[in-house]
């Protein structure tokens, strides 16, 4: 996403005659060089994370800074059980990374991988609703209704001979925020000392883009358009998805900018 648009560079001084395709496209690439190379969001986002602690009780979030905590927790609660009926089948697996929940069976007439997108789904009602209509084998019954989303990573390799729960986070831990634009808290002494994962679901991002930083973010667009021969088609390559033949006669905008970005780069602990 991105919080200029190619009319905001092309209303700018010193901007080129081109399209608003073109500018769209650097404005694009300039909001999400920013956002890689500092290591932060910059558009309000909620995000949903489990997050590994450091140490017992402090907790460092991906996408700094946090404008609002909506829920810590420590522990889990059942959400679901699943159960693969495949007579046939060798193996069947259920796997929660990065979003999405992968259905795995292996042998059989089912045989084959699946993918369910966890934002897709309101409910977990929805989400196993989803799984059953694949029509490979997939049962199961909802246990605590929740956010799909909120579902903690995690791996089950024995869905085929036993039901197994995936798990959504438990009960909200007293958290305090030590460091928002850092994204660091910590999490109160009541709960356990334990390691592992902790689950934030929280709004980050600016909920307005610092005047300094949108108009080195329009700079750096108006750079871009000036310093290339151009090309509409995204591409991975050069800053992020955009894609250019840098003249001669022009510095290495990634090196300048950096150099202008230092004082908005996120360091990790």
């Amino acid at each position: 996403m991105s919080w200029i648009t190619g009319a905001d560079i092309i209303a700018q001084p010193g901007a080129p005659d081109v399209t608003v395709l073109q500018a769209n496209n650097a404005a694009d690439a300039a909001c999400a060089f920013i956002e890689r190379w500092t290591n932060r969001a910059i558009e309000p986002v909620t995000y949903y994370e489990w997050v590994d602690r450091l140490g017992a009780k402090t907790v460092l979030v991906d996408n700094p800074p946090v404008r609002r905590l909506r829920l810590v927790s420590v522990d889990t609660a059942d959400a679901m059980w699943l159960l693969n009926t495949n007579a046939d089948a060798a193996r069947a697996s259920v796997s929660i990374q990065d979003g999405e929940m992968h259905l795995s069976v292996q042998g059989g007439v089912n045989a084959g991988d699946e993918t369910l997108t966890l934002a897709t789904y309101g409910t977990m009602a929805l989400l196993l609703a989803a799984a059953v209509a694949l029509g490979k084998g997939w049962s199961g019954t909802v246990t605590v209704e929740g956010n799909p989303q909120n579902l903690k990573p995690e791996h089950f390799g024995s869905v085929l001979v036993a039901s197994e729960h995936v798990h959504l986070p438990g009960d909200a831990a007293d958290a305090s925020l030590i460091d928002a634009e850092g994204g660091l808290l910590f999490i109160d002494s009541t709960w356990s000392d334990a390691g592992g994962l902790a689950f934030v679901g929280y709004d980050g991002g600016y909920a307005t883009v610092p005047d300094d930083l949108n108009q080195l973010t329009l700079e750096l667009g108006v750079d871009i358009l000036n310093s290339d021969a151009l090309s509409s088609v995204l591409q991975s390559e050069s800053l992020d998805k955009y894609a250019w033949t840098r003249r001669t006669d022009v510095p290495d905008l990634r090196t300048a900018y950096k150099s202008r970005l230092q004082p908005w780069k996120r360091e990790y602990l």
